[in-house]
This record gives structure tokens, C-alpha cells and sequence, in this order.
């Protein structure tokens, strides 16, 4: 069986103790024998989180894969979208189908976001500052939120509209 003993220093150790009836002397003794396995332990306990550091690895090595294959398909079907939603506005000019065919156009819009943001969790995206309202950027994003919120909470803003541009990643604020 395994044990922890306290050394004489206080130092604990692990010993592995086995012991086994014997005769000594002639009489019926127990034989008791103990073998310090603490660097064993250590020496298993480190492969074993190296171990796991390496399954982790690997996880993650897949998922940027897969949010990289992700990412460039939603990135192919959104040109798609966007494209077909700007020929038919183009078409239609102010036809009564023009404000489904921007609403088409804005979730498409949103699709090229959301593979953007997986090539950023991929690390397959640089992070590209450009300078942006974040008044509107805030307005932009308040739609996607207040829809997942449903009629259970109230969002009110107080966005000035004179706010100097700033300097930033739009797709990791929005995200």
C-alpha cells in the first residue's frame, strides 16, 4: 500500500509499504518494508499534467480548425447573401420587397461578422483597428442584444452623437 509519512525534518514523502509474514528466529514475525516513491510520484504526477496539457493542445488545435472551416464557409455564403440582397435593392430601387431585401442584407452582414470573429478566435485574424462611431457602433450592437433579451428587460441609451472617433477593432468591441 502507499502511505504519506512526516520525515524527521517535516518534509512529507510517499512510501510505499508492503509487508509479509515471516519466522525469524524461530518465532512468527511480520517483515515491514518501506520505499521512499516520492520523486516517482512527482516524476508521474508532472507527465501526467503534461499529459493533460497536451490533450488541451490538441482540443484546441481542432477547434481552430473547425471555427477556421466555420468561418470561411459563413464567409463565402455572406458574400453570396450580401450580393444577391444589393442586385435585388438594385432591382427593386424602392419596391415594396425593399426593406426584406435589407433586412437580408443585414443578416448577411452579421454572417460575415460572426466568421470574422471565429477567424479572431482562431487567431487567423490580425486585429485591424479602423476609426468608428462608437455611438452607432453601440446602436449596432443594441439591436442583436435587445432581440436576445426579448420584452423582459428595457435598454435605454444616451449616445452623444458629437463623440470624436476612435481607434478600435469593431468586430472585438461588438464581440
Amino acid at each position: 500500500l502507499e502511505e504519506k509519512f512526516l520525515r524527521l525534518d517535516g518534509t512529507v514523502i510517499d512510501v510505499e509499504v508492503a509487508g509479509a509474514a515471516i519466522v525469524f528466529e524461530g518465532e512468527p514475525a511480520i517483515q515491514i518494508v518501506g520505499r521512499d516513491v516520492t520523486q516517482r510520484r512527482r516524476s508521474e504526477e508532472k507527465q501526467r499534467r503534461l499529459g493533460a496539457r497536451l490533450r488541451e493542445m490538441e482540443h484546441h488545435e481542432s477547434l481552430v480548425g473547425v471555427a477556421d472551416g466555420v468561418a470561411s464557409q459563413l464567409a463565402g455564403l455572406s458574400s453570396i447573401i450580401v450580393g444577391t440582397a444589393d442586385q435585388a435593392l438594385t432591382e427593386t430601387a424602392r419596391g415594396p420587397q425593399a426593406g426584406a431585401f435589407l433586412a437580408i442584407r443585414k443578416a448577411g452582414l452579421r454572417m460575415a461578422a460572426l466568421g470574422e470573429q471565429l477567424l479572431a478566435f482562431a487567431g487567423r485574424r490580425r486585429i485591424v483597428p479602423r476609426r468608428v462611431d462608437l455611438s452607432q457602433l453601440v446602436l449596432d450592437v443594441s439591436e442583436r442584444l435587445e432581440a436576445e433579451i426579448g420584452r423582459q428587460v428595457s435598454l435605454s441609451y444616451e449616445l452623444p452623437g458629437d463623440l470624436p472617433r476612435v481607434s478600435v477593432d469593431a468586430t472585438l468591441v461588438r464581440r
